[in-house]
């Protein structure tokens, strides 16, 4: 239960050190929807992406993130709507939203399109006070009870894409929202707006063979910015080969 604690004292030290706060996706390229509100419709028909990561194993209270996104594209490939819900979890926090998008596209040349989009968001953020464990009892830093806080947000992005490459900018939360307000003395922080940049390529290296390399830069206020970078290769489009780096 220790660890349980640390954990928790992790999490808040970062959140007071003005840290990301938006949950990291290695697998951010399959990801589009919850990083940018403008992917809504990119593709031709209905499509649905889940991702789940658990970090940690077998330690109490370890990192876990999951997604679920959902999309399509009306008829005439002008509209765009999607929906995202977004868990991730550390010690006794708990973030979870559920995202509502909407895209505008507009054809610039052959299956080439610029879209721009809109979210509304409502984020619920939770603290179990009542799972932490520590070595005094009655310990009133921990006395205060369950934090639960609902919170409406907006989001905007871009987005370029073509059958060869993309290009998008977004900021997922414009509003910064209040965490803890006045339930913990002496304790204020904030969920600040977060910006995304991505980018890639198709490059077909043979008849059944496509190397895509690609980006993901996200920077918050007062924090380090980070770089993800991938190279993959699709063969078939069936069987995905690849590799990821990130700074910090």
């Amino acid at each position: 239960m220790k660890k349980y604690i640390l954990l928790f004292i992790i999490g808040t030290i970062g959140l007071a050190g003005y840290s990301q706060q938006d949950p990291h996706f290695s697998q951010y390229m399959f990801n589009g929807l919850v990083l940018n509100p403008a992917y809504a419709g990119s593709r031709e028909s209905l499509s649905a992406v889940a991702i789940y990561r658990k970090q940690w194993v077998g330690l109490d209270g370890s990192p876990s993130t999951g997604s679920f996104s959902l999309h399509t594209p009306t008829p005439n490939q002008k509209h765009g709507f999607g929906l995202t819900a977004v868990s991730d979890k550390i010690g006794a926090t708990n973030d979870m939203a559920i995202n509502v998008a909407y895209a505008y596209r507009i054809l610039l040349g052959k299956k080439t399109h610029l879209a721009l989009g809109l979210q509304g968001s409502v984020l619920n953020y939770r603290i179990g006070m009542s799972d932490i464990r520590t070595g005094t009892p009655g310990d009133v830093a921990y006395t205060g009870g369950d934090v639960s806080l609902w919170m409406p947000n907006a989001g905007a992005g871009i987005y370029l894409n073509s059958e060869k490459a993309y290009l998008g900018i977004s900021v997922p939360h414009l509003i910064n929202n209040k965490l803890y307000g006045k339930d913990i003395a002496g304790l204020d922080a904030t969920r600040y707006m977060h910006s995304n940049l991505t980018g890639g390529v198709v490059l077909k290296i043979s008849n059944g063979i496509k190397f895509k390399p690609s980006f993901l830069v996200k920077y918050a206020p007062k924090s380090p910015m980070s770089l993800d970078l991938n190279a993959s290769f699709l063969f078939k489009e069936m069987l995905w080969l690849g590799a990821s780096w990130r700074s910090q």
